[in-house]
């Protein structure tokens, strides 16, 4: 989900249209993550909290698109079927985020089912049988994505750019939620943990709050977690709260006394996918590009041994980089495509 923007950015240049989505789903069409492109907030809180609008032999929506077999996996709404604009799909979702035609792709990791990626246009241009073979070579990238994915392992170097805090008592009720508290919370839900009451704090919060005041029960267990989110990841940690100046010897005992929790939330970029985005600003074939990746990771090695390339080859496609960015030296490229971002700051 981590990178889910910015492959959208290529995809409109690969298919022009309005607007993309991609559902993340069970095998049997649930569900349980999403992110689209331009849908209002209104539009996608009918989505997620109305669900039984769009499901029916009547409806088209994801739910049917990915959990019904013997269907084809690229294209079921390429020449829409009978009584599709007099859907609820049509109505409430695709129209009212100003779209009308619809180009679809299922995603599949291992046999299983994994969710649906959908372009959108307005009326007037509908989608092409040759924009279809496109999308099909679009489908397999994020399939592969999605079976090579971890977000603890994105994490393993990060940029952090947002933090925000919730302080809680020991029964679950939050007497401080701060705004960007919220708004990393909304992002949270919508790539997929569930939220069902908005007047309590998610399920996830509760849980590292029972982790955090009943440690016994969980020995080997940190209250922390982290979640894929488009653009990013976000981490969330729960701590006790004490007051300055307390001894190190007292500060936990104390801090458990004083009844108060404070969840830590923290919005990052992926190390690999900032330096990514420095990329595709930089004028470079997709070839240079690669090795410019892959030697902001581990140096001109990490690219002959990652890209299978000859050494003539990979020679060219260095001088290329550095003349790109201004560098004489793989030190000075990597401490160039591996810098904070401006306003960013990093863990210590």
């Amino acid at each position: 989900m981590s990178l889910v923007p910015d492959a959208f950015s290529i995809i409109h240049e690969l298919v022009p249209h309005a607007a993309s989505a991609i559902f993340l789903t069970h095998d049997d069409g649930t569900p349980h993550g999403f992110f689209h492109e331009d849908s209002p907030r209104e539009v996608q809180d009918t989505f997620l909290n109305e669900p039984q609008l769009f499901t029916g032999p009547a409806e088209y929506n994801v739910f049917r698109l990915v959990g019904a077999r013997n269907t084809r996996k690229i294209g079921q709404l390429l020449e829409p079927p009978p009584g599709f604009f007099d859907t609820n799909t049509y109505h409430l979702l695709v129209r009212a985020s100003g779209h009308h035609y619809i180009l679809d792709g299922r995603l599949e990791v291992d046999g299983r089912r994994a969710g649906l990626l959908t372009l959108y246009r307005e009326t007037g241009t509908p989608f092409k049988a040759a924009e279809a073979e496109d999308m099909a070579r679009i489908v397999a990238y994020f399939e592969h994505a999605l079976r090579s994915s971890s977000a603890a392992q994105a994490l393993s170097a990060a940029t952090y750019s947002e933090e925000a805090l919730i302080i809680v008592r020991p029964d679950g009720r939050a007497p401080f939620v701060s705004a960007a508290a919220l708004d990393l919370l909304d992002r949270i839900h919508l790539a997929g943990p569930e939220w069902p009451d908005r007047r309590l704090l998610p399920p996830f919060c509760l849980k590292l709050l029972d982790v955090i005041c009943h440690d016994a029960r969980y020995p080997r267990t940190l209250p922390s977690a982290t979640f894929a989110v488009p653009g990013g990841c976000i981490t969330a940690t729960a701590h006790w709260l004490h007051e300055a100046g307390a001894a190190p010897a007292t500060a936990w005992e104390e801090s458990a006394n004083s009844g108060l929790v404070g969840i830590h939330l923290k919005f990052a970029v992926p190390q690999p996918l900032a330096v990514w985005r420095r990329l595709r600003g930089a004028d470079l074939s997709p070839q240079q590009m690669s090795v410019a990746f892959w030697m902001a990771a581990g140096g001109r090695a990490a690219a002959r041994s990652n890209m299978g390339i000859s050494e003539a080859v990979l020679q060219d496609c260095v001088k290329a980089v550095y003349g790109a960015f201004g560098c004489s030296s793989e030190e000075e490229l990597r401490r160039t495509l591996n810098a904070p971002a401006s306003g960013a700051t990093l863990p210590s």
